[in-house]
């Protein structure tokens, strides 16, 4: 069983903001744990795309095979084996992936296709998978730890080594990150530079299934991909930004995705603390959700509220999200309870299309509209009928 991690490209934008793009290797089956980062862009050889015959080959000659722990409650499993029950265990798994093989063999001959064979081999198979981000603190924090299992943890080290041994290559603003491009490359206009190295991230490889390096076929694969918006490939080129701010999934990067009409992935707010404000899922309503919470609670019980969430993304910093992902939501609560309570600039004025809070008019009902005219219709016919009694003395009215 082999883990490896590769560096394809290495950046710095100019406030040192790192991406990182690199192909690993590794077992097939913790793909979907790989898959549940979201600020990773990804691109993974498909099992659909590879010949049944191919596949058979790549397994017997480097089978993947799980490290057995001790079974007991919960996800993480005990103790390693390490008596004779380890080597039973693997000649058990052995044996799965030999039927598995003559099940696909058979499949084959009825003429089945390989979308369907395949899924039989997936689990003693490797993956080969192209990554691009510039946020793993979560990720290292949680697949690097003691409890991890071993497969994730294995591919977790082999990802940060490769990481601490590279140099990143300091890029100016609007300079390109380009994964799959060479020095064979250099002469072609930048835009034929950004389309080769989003076509090979693609297909995982400098070159086509049929093993050659064609860069006309790159270029028609990548008009594919465009054409029927096949897009995750676009995520992986990314333009240096001058700046430390979310742009979709990277952080001072934008990436070639954002060129694609209706795919610009930019947060809906450019925060000076860098928290995006009106996220989609809470901008549903004709008003934004922060608003309404305001509206609900009242000034006093939306500072109380902003105040908690301070004290919940700090207590939680470094435990779930990214440090400073949770860090940037508590100054972001910080500067709202301040906008409220000591008239401060409201952290979302830097929004482009940013709307000031204004308390909605409130609908009152038809009956108080006409109890308060009635009221003032008496209060004027009292007014009427008293004029002139102010002048009225108290022995005025004993005498009468």
């Amino acid at each position: 069983m082999t883990t490896t991690a590769k560096i394809l490209c290495d950046s710095l934008n100019p406030k040192g903001v790192r991406l990182t793009t690199l192909e690993l290797y590794f077992p097939r089956f913790i793909l979907a744990q790989l898959n549940t980062y979201g600020m990773f862009s990804r691109n993974a050889q498909s099992s659909r795309a590879i010949p049944v015959a191919k596949l058979i080959d790549m397994v017997t000659s480097d089978p993947v095979v799980p490290s057995f722990g001790e079974n007991q409650k919960g996800m993480v499993a005990g103790e390693k084996l390490l008596d004779s029950r380890a080597k039973d265990a693997a000649r058990v798994w052995y044996n799965a992936m030999w039927h598995a093989i003559k099940a696909a063999d058979a499949l084959t001959l009825l003429h089945v296709h390989k979308e369907a064979v395949n899924r039989l081999l997936e689990p003693f198979a490797h993956i080969r998978v192209i990554l691009s981000a510039t946020q793993w603190n979560n990720f290292f924090r949680q697949r690097l730890a003691h409890d991890a299992q071993p497969e994730m943890q294995a591919l977790a080290r082999a990802i940060k080594e490769a990481m601490d041994a590279s140099t990143p290559r300091q890029l100016k603003a609007g300079d390109w990150h380009l994964p799959l491009i060479d020095e064979r490359d250099t002469g072609l206009p930048i835009d034929d530079l950004v389309n080769l190295s989003t076509a090979r991230c693609g297909r995982v490889s400098y070159l086509t299934h049929d093993g050659k390096r064609d860069p006309s076929a790159d270029f028609a694969l990548y008009d594919f991909l465009k054409e029927h918006l096949h897009l995750s490939p676009f995520e992986h080129p990314a333009k240096a930004m001058n700046d430390t701010a979310m742009h979709a999934k990277f952080k001072g990067f934008r990436q070639h995705r954002a060129d694609i009409a209706g795919e610009s992935g930019e947060p809906e707010s450019n925060d000076a603390t860098g928290f995006t404000s009106a996220p989609k899922h809470y901008s549903t309503k004709e008003r934004e959700c922060i608003d309404r919470i305001r509206d609900e609670l009242g000034d006093v019980g939306f500072v109380a509220f902003c105040n908690g969430n301070v004290i919940k993304y700090r207590d939680r910093a470094g435990h779930k999200d990214d440090v400073e992902q949770d860090e940037n939501k508590a100054a972001w609560y910080e500067a709202m309870a301040a906008h409220v309570e000591k008239g401060t600039l409201d952290p979302r004025s830097s929004r482009v299309d940013f709307v000031p809070y204004a308390r909605p008019k409130v609908q009152v009902e038809q009956w108080i509209i006409d109890a308060v005219r009635e009221g003032q219709e008496l209060s004027n016919a009292l007014r009427e009928k008293t004029r002139g009694m102010g002048n009225i003395t108290a022995e005025d009215l004993k005498r009468r």
